[in-house]
């Protein structure tokens, strides 16, 4: 058995579906490895597991979102002789580190959206909702004025994404295309296009960050680039067994590669583009309820990652608004299993009936795209590369 690594989380539970893509790819290879591990949510309990285990080649696993967050955090380890390895969605400050990282590569993701929309004969391509105080966002905003050359179009988050969409109805420029800052964005802005037209991915492509589970199970699914926090989850283990075993290395930083999922929303050439000024007008309020459906869409990636086979053929079933006893039938599973699962999703997405539950599970999930994930064996917490 390996010398253990410590996953520190101060609520011991990964409170994002990132977190837990990187906590599953993680957790899979510990298994493969026979590495312990150990979540801990303060220094005081690492010590304490530091004194049970008396292990000096153990490893600390950080996950800031900041280089201010990882300067704090390594603060607050300082008394303790532990080496640190670091997951950030960010760059971090390699040149003097005393630390090995995994960081994803927000300029080479944008790299690949905006050739991809290229390639496909968009010639306005915007950038929405974008975060300029955003460390990731930041890298995003700096590739996509570096890649589209000249006359960028960029939407900033505002104080909601009302706001952005209000700004986005005020532009007199054809756009054909729109990149989101992230998937989440991406859907609030497909609700809204299906509001002013019907057929608006005909006219206008969009792609986003972060491939969600969701993303590939939407109607029209969404082209995506992953930020590949699966394979991220499973460098960590590989750095750790590796920096143990070597008598050569002190450090090693690993940059993830991204990899892009084009789907239907990016199948379109040549679209002739959208003039937002030119259509209906909507007030905030009227955009809050046009878009109120995508915000359990985190609550509902959330669940996909962590579904078995079983609970993806329950869903599915609740898609095609099947009855207790008719998936009772299929699924050859008893009425109380079927119930106690179906109870667990309304818990996870705020729904006290089963019928509110499968009404909003039919506006999301397209019944055939997720019975092909099922007839090919996956499941969403699986690796998907």
């Amino acid at each position: 058995m390996g010398v253990p690594i410590f996953l520190y989380n101060e609520s011991k539970k990964p409170n994002s579906a990132y977190r837990m893509e990187i906590y599953n790819g993680m957790t899979r290879e510990f298994a493969k490895r026979r590495i312990k591990y150990f979540f801990i949510s303060s220094p005081e309990e690492l010590k304490e597991y530091l004194k049970k285990y008396n292990e000096s080649n153990s490893s600390l696993v950080l996950f800031p979102t900041s280089e201010k967050m990882r300067r704090h955090m390594f603060d607050i380890f300082s008394e303790i002789n532990i080496y640190k390895i670091v997951f950030a969605k960010q760059d971090v400050h390699t040149a003097t580190s005393d630390f090995s990282s995994v960081t994803c590569n927000f300029q080479e993701d944008m790299k690949l959206a905006v050739a991809h929309l290229k390639e496909r004969g968009c010639k306005k391509i915007a950038l929405f909702n974008a975060n300029s105080n955003g460390n990731h966002d930041k890298a995003r905003i700096e590739s996509y004025i570096q890649h589209i050359y000249h006359d960028p179009l960029i939407f900033y988050a505002d104080k909601t994404i009302y706001h952005v969409l209000l700004k986005l109805l005020d532009c007199e420029e054809q756009i054909d295309a729109i990149i989101c800052n992230n998937d989440y964005t991406a859907f609030h802005l497909m609700l809204f296009l299906s509001t002013i037209n019907k057929n608006w991915n005909d006219k206008l492509l969009v792609l986003s960050f972060a491939d969600t589970a969701l993303s590939s199970l939407c109607s029209p699914s969404l082209s995506s680039v992953s930020l590949n926090n699966v394979n991220a989850g499973k460098e960590i283990a590989t750095i750790h067994s590796f920096i143990k075993k070597s008598n050569h290395v002190a450090h090693m930083h690993v940059v993830m590669k991204n990899h892009l999922f084009a789907r239907e929303t990016t199948q379109k050439n040549d679209p002739e583009g959208i003039i937002f000024s030119k259509q209906k007008r909507f007030t905030e309020e009227e955009l809050a309820k046009i878009t109120a459906s995508s915000r359990k869409c985190m609550s509902l990636e959330k669940l996909l990652i962590s579904c078995s086979s079983t609970d993806l053929k329950i869903i599915h079933c609740l898609v095609l608004s099947k009855t207790i006893n008719e998936m009772q039938s299929i699924l050859y599973l008893s009425c109380e299993s079927i119930k106690y699962h179906i109870k667990k999703y309304k818990a996870a997405l705020g729904f006290s009936t089963t019928k509110e539950l499968s009404e909003w599970l039919q506006q999301w999930i397209d019944p055939f795209k997720l019975e092909e994930a099922l007839r090919n064996n996956k499941t969403f917490k699986n690796n998907r590369y």
